[in-house]
């Protein structure tokens, strides 16, 4: 899926669609979301505004990424501050498109997101996509749905803080996937000091700056 970045011109549907080798009906979908997403932009804030002027790469794409990382025998997925949907809506709309749907029943997205607006944009995606999606109005601490296989997160907050929202919500094996940006190693040592954890750092493929931390094996350090 690597592609060198161009700023000559925001990548295309067509593009995103060689890439990550979604079908059409899948790139119609995030159509759908695309005009929905311009829609309620204009009535809350779910999105940088620059962010729109290429929205394939900075907002799908982006997400997709994480795609490859979610283990097979993932069933239940959970992604904490969900906002606009990314990455969670994102995935499912690929995991919709590319299993039959006896997989897809077996494999859920739970999207965490306080804000009860941005909770009627995603229950709207959803409706109109129709998604193994269910959408929590609360916050993470507050969280009683099943624990996950996977945990995402984008743009939610600071690795210690992300790390002590999931820890709770993860099974003793799951999975943390998260997209974090170019303060990424001055989070990752500050999260060290109250976590243990093994991680792996793969670049991002959509920003040099930025990368996806695969957290596994989370304990908080005794005494914290």
């Amino acid at each position: 899926m690597k592609e060198s970045r161009s700023s000559i011109r925001p990548l295309k549907p067509k593009d995103f669609q060689k890439l990550t080798k979604a079908s059409d009906s899948a790139v119609d979908n995030f159509k759908t979301y695309l005009d929905l997403l311009r829609h309620w932009q204009s009535k809350i804030n779910l999105v940088g505004a620059s962010t729109l002027e290429d929205p394939w790469w900075r907002h799908f794409l982006d997400c997709a990424q994480l795609y490859p990382l979610l283990a097979k025998q993932a069933r239940v997925i959970v992604d904490v501050g969900s906002g606009a949907g990314f990455p969670a809506l994102v995935l499912a709309i690929l995991d919709v498109d590319q299993h039959d749907s006896k997989q897809r029943d077996q494999r859920e997205y739970h999207l965490i997101e306080s804000n009860k607006r941005k909770c009627i944009f995603l229950r709207e995606i959803n409706r109109l996509v129709g998604l193994p999606v269910v959408v929590h109005d609360l916050r993470a601490e507050n969280y009683s749905g099943p624990l996950a296989d996977i945990v995402t997160a984008r743009a939610c907050a600071s690795l210690n803080a992300l790390l002590a929202l999931s820890a709770p919500l993860m099974k003793r094996d799951g999975r943390g996937l998260f997209l974090k940006g170019a303060k990424y190693r001055d989070e990752l040592t500050l999260a060290k000091k109250d976590w243990k954890m093994s991680v792996k750092r793969r670049a991002s493929e959509t920003n040099s700056k930025s990368v996806i931390l695969q957290v596994e094996n989370l304990v908080r350090i005794d005494g914290i």
